[in-house]
């Protein structure tokens, strides 16, 4: 059980120093199935599944996740995945922030 928190917290530090990939759901409200949904959540764990067995792993952000994407991740655990986080947050939000996005649409 030691190793086992170790090696997470040495899996989280390596992603940590390494680059951040953005998977952008925010289309899948408007244009896929449910069938396509849940393939794309598959899509994403094995994403995930390869980051995880990567030397140089990044960290890994699911934004704009609608309702239904969600839940379908929920249901593989999205949660427990360590160095990822799944979320609502529209991609130009979760990158740039709302103040920083701003500045760059008036300017």
């Amino acid at each position: 059980r030691v190793e086992r928190l170790a090696a997470d917290a040495a899996f989280v530090a390596r992603c940590a120093s390494g680059c951040t990939v953005a998977i952008d759901c925010g289309f899948a409200a408007h244009l896929m199935r449910d069938a396509e949904r849940k393939s794309l959540g598959h899509q994403i764990m094995f994403c995930y599944s390869a980051n995880r067995k990567a030397a140089h792993p990044a960290t890994l952000r699911v934004v704009g996740a609608d309702a239904a994407t969600l839940a379908g991740l929920a249901k593989l655990n999205h949660h427990r995945w360590l160095g990822a986080s799944v979320e609502a947050t529209p991609l130009a939000d979760a990158l740039l922030g709302g103040a920083d996005r701003e500045a760059d649409d008036a300017g």
